[in-house]
Parts: C-alpha cells; sequence; structure tokens
C-alpha cells in the first residue's frame, strides 16, 4: 500500500510539473531570456514533449492506454502517415507524430490511471497560478504596448506588433503570445466548475469566476471568451439546480455583492475603469466581426472547408506534420503544402496533413475518450465538440490547459462517485446489520 501511494504522488507530481511549467515558461521566454531564439525553441520543444512526461515515472501505467482496439489503430495509423511517401522529411513525420499524439497519450494515461490520481491536493497550487494570470492582467491592461510587461516573446514572429483591442493591449499574463493565455482560459473554465462543486471557499471562487470572464475581454479573443461563456453558462444550465450546487451558490450572493461594490467604487481601486473599458472594446470588436461577416465565416470556416475540401490528397494526406509552422521554418515547407495556399483551421489542416482518414479516428477516439470520463453525460457532449474543434493538435497550450482542466473536472466528479458510494455501502452495511439483531 505505502509504495501504490508513492506511484500515486509522483503520477499527481507531473501533472503539476506540466502545469507549472505550460503556465510559467513564457516568463523565461519574454522576459529572462529576451530574443534568445535558440533558448526559446529549446523551451518550446520540451513544451511539445511535455505530455509525454508520464512515460519517465509510470512506463507500466503508460502501456495501459493500449488496451483499447482504437488506440491501437490510431496509433498505427498515426506511424504510416508519418512515414506517408509525401513528406518532405522524417523530421516532420517525427515531430508531426509527437504533436498528434500529445494531447491524446496524456489524456488517456489519466483515464486508465485516475484512480491513482490525486489533483485535489492541487487546488491550492491552481488557485494561486489562477490569481497571478488573474492579477498580472489587469496591470498589464493598464499600461501602454511598448511597457516591459507587454512584450512578446519573439517579436519579430508578429513584425514587432503588440496587439491591441480598441485603445488597450490584448493581455498576454504570463505567456508568450495572445494565443497562450486564450488557451489558458478554457482551463481557468473548467477550474471554476470544479470549484463550485467542490464547494471551495465561496470568495475565492466568485472572484476566479468573473475574473476570467474579465481576462477573456482583455485578452480579445472571441472564440477562448465565447468558449469561457459557453463552459460556465452549461455548468449553470445543467449542474447549479442541484441541491448541493444550489445551496454552495446561495453563499455566493454576499461576496458577490461585495464584488460588485468593489468594482463599482470609481477612483479607488481602478478596477471599474479597467472593467468597463475591457468589455467595451470587446464588444466593440465582437460588433465589428458580426457586422463585417468575419464573425460567421470563422464559425463556420470548417465545415465549408471540409464539405469543399481543395487539397488533392483528400483520403490519406500529404503527411503529418507537414503544415507545423516551426517544422517548416527549421527543415522547409512541402510543396503539396505550398500548392493547397492559405490553411485557416485545425480540422483543415488535420485533413490536408492525414486526410479524411485521420479526421475519421480523430471522431473515434474523441468519442472513446469522452465515454471513460466519469462526468454526467450532457457535460460528455460538451467536452467531446470542444474537443473536436478546439486546436488541439498544433496548438500545444490547448492541449495541455485542455487536459488539465478537464482531468479536474473529473476528479471532482469520481471523488463525489466514490464518497456517494462509501456512503451506500455503509448504509447497506447498517441495514444488514439491523436485521441481523431484529431476527
Amino acid at each position: 500500500m505505502q509504495k501504490l501511494q508513492l506511484k500515486a504522488n509522483k503520477k499527481t507530481l507531473v501533472y503539476l510539473i506540466i502545469f507549472i511549467y505550460t503556465a510559467l515558461n513564457g516568463i523565461l521566454r519574454k522576459w529572462v531570456f529576451i530574443n534568445n531564439y535558440a533558448v526559446g525553441n529549446i523551451l518550446f520543444f520540451i513544451q511539445l514533449l511535455s505530455p509525454y512526461f508520464f512515460i519517465l515515472v509510470d512506463s507500466e501505467g503508460s502501456k495501459k492506454i493500449f488496451s483499447s482496439k482504437w488506440v491501437g489503430a490510431f496509433f498505427f495509423v498515426l506511424l504510416i502517415e508519418a512515414f506517408n511517401p509525401l513528406q518532405l522529411t522524417i523530421i516532420h513525420g517525427i515531430i508531426g507524430f509527437l504533436l498528434h499524439f500529445g494531447f491524446w497519450f496524456a489524456a488517456l494515461y489519466y483515464v486508465e490511471n485516475r484512480d491513482l490520481i490525486e489533483l485535489e491536493k492541487m487546488i491550492g497550487i491552481f488557485v494561486i497560478i489562477a490569481f497571478t494570470e488573474i492579477i498580472l492582467s489587469f496591470m498589464q491592461y493598464g499600461l501602454p504596448k511598448d511597457n516591459f510587461l507587454n512584450r512578446y516573446a519573439e517579436e519579430r514572429n508578429v513584425g514587432g506588433i503588440i496587439a491591441e483591442v480598441g485603445d488597450a493591449v490584448r493581455v498576454t499574463g504570463t505567456f508568450s503570445y495572445i494565443s497562450g493565455f486564450s488557451a489558458y482560459l478554457i482551463f481557468h473554465a473548467y477550474f471554476v466548475w470544479a470549484a463550485v462543486k467542490l464547494q471551495y471557499r465561496p470568495y475565492i471562487t466568485l472572484a476566479l469566476l468573473v475574473g476570467g470572464l474579465i481576462c477573456g475581454f482583455m485578452n480579445g479573443s472571441r472564440g477562448a471568451t465565447m468558449v469561457y461563456e459557453l463552459i460556465i453558462g452549461f455548468f449553470i444550465v445543467f449542474e447549479a439546480r442541484k441541491s448541493n450546487i444550489g445551496s454552495f451558490l446561495g453563499k455566493l450572493i454576499i461576496p458577490g455583492v461585495v464584488l460588485a461594490l468593489i468594482i463599482l467604487a470609481r477612483g479607488q481601486l481602478g478596477i471599474e475603469s479597467n472593467v468597463t473599458t475591457a468589455y467595451a472594446n470587446y464588444d466593440q470588436r465582437l460588433q465589428s466581426g458580426i457586422e463585417s461577416g468575419e464573425q460567421k465565416s470563422r464559425m463556420f470556416h470548417d465545415f465549408y472547408a471540409l464539405a469543399n475540401f481543395r487539397g488533392n490528397y483528400p483520403f490519406f494526406g500529404v503527411g503529418i506534420g507537414a503544415t507545423y509552422q516551426g517544422n517548416n521554418a527549421l527543415f522547409g515547407k512541402s510543396p503539396y503544402v505550398e500548392e493547397y495556399g492559405f490553411i485557416e483551421s485545425e480540422l483543415e489542416r488535420y485533413v490536408l496533413e492525414g486526410g479524411f482518414l485521420l479526421l475519421f479516428f480523430r471522431l473515434a477516439i474523441t468519442i472513446y475518450f469522452c465515454s471513460k470520463l466519469v462526468v454526467p453525460f450532457f457535460a460528455k457532449w460538451l467536452i467531446g465538440g470542444l474537443l473536436f474543434m478546439t486546436p488541439i493538435v498544433f496548438n500545444s497550450y490547448n492541449a495541455i490547459f485542455s487536459f488539465i482542466g478537464i482531468t479536474i473536472l473529473d476528479q471532482v466528479y469520481l471523488r463525489e462517485q466514490v464518497t456517494r458510494k462509501i456512503r451506500l455501502d455503509k448504509q447497506r452495511e447498517l441495514s444488514l446489520q439491523l436485521n441481523k439483531s431484529s431476527t
């Protein structure tokens, strides 16, 4: 039993390392090793490998993910696609394999070993980092774009332009670029849901919920903010009506009033100005996108791109990793990717690289993973839909934060399930004892 507990601690520690590294390595990239591209590439390569860290502490547990034939088939198809004869170099294929399998390796490792994971012990650390991101974002939003806090890791990659929304910067928190913080908001939404389920400290939970929404406005990402609102809204509709959650939400009324008074304390803390400006700028960007038709185009682009796929190799694709920007910058760009032209979304890139065959396996493995979760049935649909549409292959931050957020939520429901089972077992045992005594 002692040895089993040691393994559980190691596995939980790996989660902590992956999360902290993903959340904070941007500090090194943009504020310590400024414009040091070699160090930046090394730090990012570690990020790319981070889903596989579990192999280092639990090789036996890692093998369990292949207990499903679907997973084995997916792994085999990825191997074939890595060595696609249309591939420009074998390096493209190897890195492509790491990208395509990374999220699924970590996610499936979790569902096969979750009884030995103790994510609940990490809640305090998650809370500290969450507040760090919120506080830093408020600081960045009130500063000019040329301030040290608002720099990017390698500004040449974006033409030296710091993005703005309205008359304020789009905040990045501790991350190297805007997209890293946008990805973090996915985790933040799942974490708030888990915190309410755990009935964590009301003041802190409410501050995290509202703070995450405001950070979405300040980040300016319409997609990330909408996903945040979708996850929280889904939770309120399907979970908040349950009695144990409802009583906790009642406890949020007083801290909610207090928080509102603080925000409305005009000129006292400077918070009200940030909040109103952030919402106004975000709403202006949102309305502009709707009026121009850009918003609708972005929402339905995947459907149109796949329905009218213009690639010449729709079944097997041109090789995984072929469209990855890092590969193309270091090892060259495939002529088959060049001939395809501009690529907008992940699913379009997915089919270009691996064909509709690989897209089918993405759908199958998403369904398999969600079926293994213990979250409520409707939550599985939400998680599955987001996973299928979210860039979890070509954006490693989305992959890690989706993985950590989903597994924390699942752990909370697993804890509830185990607690309920223990209670029922005790009631059953007590009932048997009473029956024996009566006879």
